[in-house]
């Protein structure tokens, strides 16, 4: 791995650049390079299979700093490192979520030693953007998070 530090900022980049924009219904502007989004390679598809498994598409984040797994359906964007700091990327999340205008929420029933963040975007018109961070322990390295669309009727 190149750096850790580079490989959590343009995960988390792609999330709140690409896929929060991309859930909001146009209602956010994308502002990630898409010339960073490349097709998986064959044996990349074979090595993440279950990881992709219906889903609509899987791509990667082109980086020298490690693999960034993006995958989607429906309204729903995620994102899937195994590689970067869980506390690092836990408290660049947070911070990201903030300055989006997003809020923190609660969590109702938090893993004892995972790392976890749930957050919320609102939008016009009822609509909103909720977002996950997970992580499996603290020390451990890499973490996945996710953005999908919501609409209150």
């Amino acid at each position: 791995m190149a750096d850790a530090g580079a490989l959590t900022a343009l995960a988390l980049s792609a999330l709140f650049d690409l896929c929060v924009p991309g859930v909001s219904q146009g209602q956010l502007e994308q502002k990630f390079p898409m010339a960073l989004v490349v097709p998986l390679t064959d044996r990349e598809k074979a090595d993440y299979a279950d990881a992709i498994k219906g889903d609509d598409q899987a791509l990667r984040i082109q980086s020298d700093a490690g693999f960034i797994l993006l995958s989607t359906k429906g309204g729903f964007c995620r994102i899937i490192t195994a590689e970067g700091d869980v506390s690092a990327a836990a408290a660049l999340f947070r911070t990201k979520l903030h300055a989006a205008g997003g809020v923190e929420r609660p969590i109702a029933s938090p893993a004892p030693d995972g790392q976890q963040v749930d957050g919320f975007i609102g939008l016009k018109d009822g609509y909103a953007v909720a977002l996950v961070f997970t992580a499996e322990k603290a020390g451990d390295s890499g973490f996945f998070a996710s953005a999908f669309g919501v609409h209150k009727d």
